[in-house]
């Protein structure tokens, strides 16, 4: 068929195509609608394939990172807020592969089920034992409460001799020191000699080889470069998350390292106080005081200074070591 003018060549093509997505929907190849929770969400321009949405269980759950809270569930879907390690969430009953449907302050979207941990409903009633004393291993923060949910009262030195009160739960001991009552993690505990500690001393890399020299340096380029940026699951070169950002910084210093902050703790050579803390080391952030619940790690750059990919927010920074106290593990990891 020929045409006079483009115009009539245009609308032609168009109502071609018209007939053609119309002749697809009747044949059911197509769906205007992409399926969410059982609301259909329709759209003007492209047409999104079916999603396909199953039952999962519902309950309440809370984020082991941070985590995009989407959209949809993919990792093309908009991304509405990110949500903060230990947030709560509901899930809602419904899934599409591995992500769940969870409803947030108010808004309901998909994460990746990956970085959820299921939230314990009621929490175990403390058991009475006999008191006593302990004696601190590490830095360790000093709670009003229970689990990491509490705030902190102080952080106790590495050797503070506690008086225990006798009650404990699963993973946490009540003491009292100087005069006040609070909480610590029993893991950081120990019942044997009950001497005074030296006084920490925090070192700023005289003892570390050449290669975490490296890793340090090259943190701090990254982290004072504006064009880095924090990027979830990211490894470079210019964005980075936590555990990809110390993972790059190794390898800048010639060394391997796992992919996730959990397991870069648990795969270190040696474990040290913070108190002993060298250039190079790493640091983490946990949801329950212990490697289970470790979200964040950074890398210690000398000088009471840490270079860590911190959160969309803030992005790829240098900061304070204790800048943040809370849910701060009292140990480092040291690899040699």
């Amino acid at each position: 068929m020929s045409y006079t003018t483009r115009r009539q060549r245009r609308i032609a093509e168009r109502t071609a195509a018209k007939k053609r997505m119309q002749q697809r929907l009747a044949a059911g190849a197509l769906s205007t609608g992409v399926l969410f929770g059982g609301a259909v969400a329709t759209s003007t321009g492209a047409v999104a394939a079916p999603v396909s949405v199953t039952a999962s269980p519902t309950g309440t759950a809370s984020t082991t990172t941070y985590l995009n809270f989407r959209s949809g569930p993919s990792m093309s879907d908009s991304v509405i807020s990110v949500l903060s390690p230990g947030t709560t969430v509901t899930r809602t009953g419904s899934a599409s592969g591995s992500w769940v449907q969870v409803t947030a302050a108010g808004r309901t979207g998909w994460v990746s089920s990956y970085y959820l941990t299921s939230a314990t409903s009621t929490a175990p009633a403390p058991s009475t034992g006999t008191a006593g004393t302990a004696r601190t291993t590490s830095g360790l923060n000093f709670r009003t409460g229970p689990s990491t949910s509490y705030s902190v009262i102080s952080v106790l030195a590495q050797g503070t001799t506690v008086s225990t009160t006798g009650t404990k739960t699963a993973y946490w001991t009540q003491i009292t020191v100087n005069g006040r009552t609070g909480w610590v993690s029993t893991a950081y505990l120990t019942t044997g000699s009950t001497a005074t500690a030296p006084a920490p001393i925090i070192r700023t890399g005289s003892t570390s080889s050449s290669w975490k020299a490296t890793a340090a340096s090259w943190a701090i380029n990254k982290a004072n470069d504006p064009n880095v940026r924090y990027v979830w699951g990211g490894n470079g070169p210019t964005g980075y998350d936590c555990s990809g950002f110390t993972k790059a910084a190794f390898e800048a210093g010639g060394q391997t390292l796992p992919r996730t902050s959990r397991y870069q703790y648990t795969s270190a050579d040696q474990i040290v106080s913070l108190s002993n803390i060298q250039v190079g080391d790493l640091v983490f952030w946990s949801n329950n005081g212990s490697a289970s619940g470790i979200h964040h790690v950074a890398i210690y750059v000398g000088n009471g200074k840490i270079a860590h990919a911190r959160n969309p927010t803030t992005g790829v920074r240098i900061t304070d070591l204790y800048y943040s106290p809370n849910n701060m593990l009292g140990t480092a990891a040291r690899y040699n």
